[in-house]
């Protein structure tokens, strides 16, 4: 689709005092706080891991070592994903620009791509309970009931219809206590912070950031609000009841790969003078372990 006089004509017509483009004010999207960035250096990151030794064992007079060794646990590719946006102005449009519309347009570009990358960041927990978009090296969604420990059992990060409140994120955190590793062994996490979508703000700000019980008779203590969470609001999840957890970002994997950040290219049409512009930037949101974020659907 190109730009024309035809397709704003306000922009030409003089009768106007000014001309402008309709815009809303967008936030600024805080996953960078949330989420790691890296940079893929080749086409493909392909990563493998080992299960590490399990413990030692005692050993009595005249008996052999117990030698161990590392464990295939699974491997994963990651690749990076291409993404671009363009504009197109005619010769004509441009030359007779009455109110510089055509001036805002690669302003406009950069808008619409760092949207793109926005989504393409929050789209790690959005589509966390798939196995469709992304799956962890275990081979199962970010957010499951059973991911697989190496001594047999299984751990969950996930409930799948329970509403946010005080004894629900209570019943997070202690899950997040009691992980263990593969191996069973005590493996425990401090969440950071209670993500949530819009809806969910005041409630969870009420469970964390209020020293008292609400709607208690004697004032009971509020013991939420001494863990440390940071309560942040994320419009850009998905539904109206999401909540999660996540501990501090070194202490998870969940990562934003640039294989290229956004850069601009431009030109002029030798055939029909059009000028045109386009944005480009080569980049993925993944994640291999499951381990450091807890979510909840809602209900």
């Amino acid at each position: 689709m190109i730009i024309t006089t035809g397709r704003i004509p306000d922009n030409y017509d003089k009768q106007f005092d000014s001309v402008s483009i309709r815009s809303f004010r967008t936030i600024q999207s805080d996953w960078t706080n949330l989420i790691n960035t890296d940079s893929l250096t080749s086409r493909y990151l392909n990563e493998s891991r080992l299960d590490d030794f399990k413990q030692g064992a005692e050993v009595f007079e005249g008996e052999p070592v117990s030698y161990q060794s590392y464990e295939p646990h699974g491997s994963k590719k990651i690749g990076y994903r291409s993404f671009a946006v363009g504009a197109e102005a005619s010769r004509i449009a441009v030359l007779d620009d009455m109110y510089n519309i055509i001036g805002t347009v690669p302003s406009a570009i950069g808008k619409a791509m760092a949207y793109n990358r926005d989504v393409l960041a929050w789209d790690l927990i959005n589509s966390g309970f798939v196995s469709t978009v992304r799956k962890t090296i275990d081979g199962n969604p970010l957010f499951y009931t059973a991911h697989p420990l190496a001594d047999g059992t299984s751990f969950s990060n996930m409930a799948s219809s329970v509403a946010l409140s005080k004894t629900s994120l209570r019943t997070a955190l202690l899950q997040g206590r009691n992980l263990t590793d593969r191996w069973g062994r005590p493996a425990p996490v401090e969440y950071k912070y209670l993500v949530v979508v819009p809806e969910l703000l005041d409630t969870a700000n009420e469970i964390v950031n209020t020293p008292i019980g609400l709607y208690t008779a004697d004032g009971t203590i509020n013991t939420e609000s001494r863990k440390g969470l940071t309560v942040v609001s994320a419009p850009f999840l998905t539904g109206t009841t999401q909540w999660g957890l996540m501990t501090q970002k070194n202490m998870h994997n969940l990562t934003f790969y640039w294989r290229t950040r956004p850069f601009n290219t431009g030109t002029i049409d030798p055939h029909t003078g059009s000028r045109m512009w386009a944005q480009w930037m080569d980049c993925n949101a993944e994640f291999m372990d499951p381990y450091g974020v807890y979510w909840s659907a809602g209900a």
